[in-house]
């Protein structure tokens, strides 16, 4: 009897200053903003194999260190209403693990509407494109809807739902 089991996985560690600059033009206010940040990307590797009653563990895990930037912008439509629109890690990169298995990841775009009123918030965002996972998962668009209660000044209750529509 023999079998393996195969496992990749990336952790971001991230560090950023984000700024921002509204804007008026033909009466329509919006704003634009970027996060150059540096990173320290983790790029797992793990195998486990079983035969003839020996069992077989390898991990390795190299670390990256590297700048991307995260930009969006968004835009007022009427007096509750707000539109969005983000890319985020907006530079492609490429990783490798100690044993040489090549992970690359993309910018991530989503678009959002957002309904705001004093005491609430509702929003709803999507992704624009499939997001490619990594090792053998599943790739995933997601849909994502939230909503955020305000009865006091001081306290914010928030709940929401995101669901992949791939």
């Amino acid at each position: 009897v023999s079998s393996t089991a195969r496992v990749a996985s990336l952790a971001f560690l991230e560090w950023g200053v984000s700024f921002s600059k509204e804007f008026e033009a033909f009466g329509q206010h919006f704003a634009v903003g970027a996060t150059p940040k540096l990173m320290r990307v983790d790029v797992f590797s793990e195998s486990l194999s079983y035969s003839n009653r020996n069992l077989d563990y390898k991990e390795d895990k190299r670390s990256h260190y590297g700048a991307n930037v995260d930009v969006g912008m968004a835009m007022d439509l009427g007096s509750y209403v707000r539109l969005g629109l983000a890319a985020k890690d907006l530079i492609p990169q490429d990783y490798e693990s100690g044993s040489g298995e090549q992970v690359s990841t993309d910018a991530r775009w989503r678009m959002g509407v957002a309904f705001e009123r004093d005491w609430v918030t509702l929003a709803l965002d999507y992704d624009l494109q499939e997001n490619l996972s990594v090792g053998s998962e599943q790739s995933s668009q997601d849909v994502a809807m939230g909503v955020e209660f305000r009865p006091f000044t001081f306290v914010a209750l928030r709940g929401g739902y995101r669901m992949d529509q791939t």
